[in-house]
């Protein structure tokens, strides 16, 4: 509906025309105005419409009437607000000493084993008797042995009425035996070995036998002219930066090799025997040990072990075949 400024009817008393208040309430309502007409979206309520009725006929109202009006309208046009919805219950936070606690089972515990009655203990008016019996029973005994013995032993010998004990010698073999003889230089397997250190054997001298692949410390020196495995044609140093492990019985070969005919007489390589030198271990090489020992001996072809020589082979010279 349309309506001219020109017919809006003035209110008396300063009062505000139905018509201006109603299409102010409608503007905030969410109407729409162009110009000097008002669309109205949707139709006012009946007290708005008879209010603007109202304002034509030249009826004023009051601005409280209008405003109650317009308040009305507006709550009317509002939606029913949603219900709030409920706060949900957390659940309650977990219990951390419960966390803690041990689980425990339904399985009862065994009762404790129940226990013994301690012993009662024996009066001592009791004991003392039989201490006394049993002291009284053994001196008897002993008593009477005693008795016996000398009885028998006085019948044996023929005891005098004095009854004097004759003195009895008796004398137990007593063996001595002299360990002053028992020495390193005289225990040995061989007659007439001698044990020494192989540190401390000399060039020229023969050792009995050797152990296969281990460390040797002393060893039987024996007359060359008994059997023996080897010999001793000279001691020689190796010299290196580290220990060279495994190397070291290269290094103590090569070392030796140039001894060997100027004791036999003939050079290594066309000689008969082979060489076996005495290498120092690890540890005496961290100690300064850096001496060789060059020993000689005979392998003959197809032998199962070192063959046992009677003579030295100094200056021998034996060829090898």
């Amino acid at each position: 509906m349309a309506r001219d400024r020109s017919q809006k009817p003035e209110f008396s008393g300063g009062g505000v025309s139905s018509d201006d208040l109603l299409k102010d309430a409608w503007q905030s309502m969410g109407r729409t105005g162009e110009g000097d007409r008002i669309e109205a979206k949707s139709a006012p309520s009946t007290k708005l419409t008879d209010a603007a009725t109202m304002g034509q006929s030249g009826r004023t109202e009051t601005a409280e009437e209008i405003a109650q009006l317009l308040q009305e309208e507006a709550q009317r046009r509002q939606p029913d607000p949603r219900p709030a919805p409920e706060p949900r219950r957390q659940a309650p936070p977990p219990d951390r000493r419960g966390a803690a606690r041990p689980r425990r089972t339904t399985q009862a515990q065994p009762p404790p084993p129940p226990r013994r009655p301690a012993p009662r203990p024996r009066p001592q008016q009791q004991q003392q008797p039989q201490q006394r019996r049993s002291r009284r029973g053994l001196g008897w005994l002993v008593f009477a042995a005693f008795w016996l013995v000398s009885s028998l032993v006085g019948v044996f010998f023929g005891e005098d009425s004095n009854n004097s004990t004759p003195d009895i010698d008796v004398s137990i073999p007593v063996t001595t035996i002299d360990f002053s003889d028992l020495t390193t230089s005289t225990i040995s397997a061989t007659p007439g070995a001698t044990f020494l250190n192989i540190r401390d054997v000399a060039v020229g001298q023969c050792i009995e036998s050797l152990p296969v692949g281990s460390i040797v410390n002393d060893v039987a020196v024996v007359p060359c002219e008994t059997a023996h495995q080897y010999e001793l044609f000279a001691n020689t140093q190796v010299s290196a930066d580290g220990f060279p492990g495994d190397e070291v019985f290269a290094l103590a070969t090569e070392a030796c090799i140039p001894l060997f005919a100027s004791y036999v007489g003939e050079d290594y390589f066309d000689s008969t025997y082979y060489i076996d030198p005495i290498a120092p271990t690890e540890e005496g090489w961290n100690g300064g040990d850096r001496a060789v020992n060059c020993l000689l001996y005979s392998w003959p072809d197809g032998a199962d072990d070192v063959e046992y020589l009677t003579e030295s082979a100094e200056g021998t010279g034996g060829a090898r075949s």
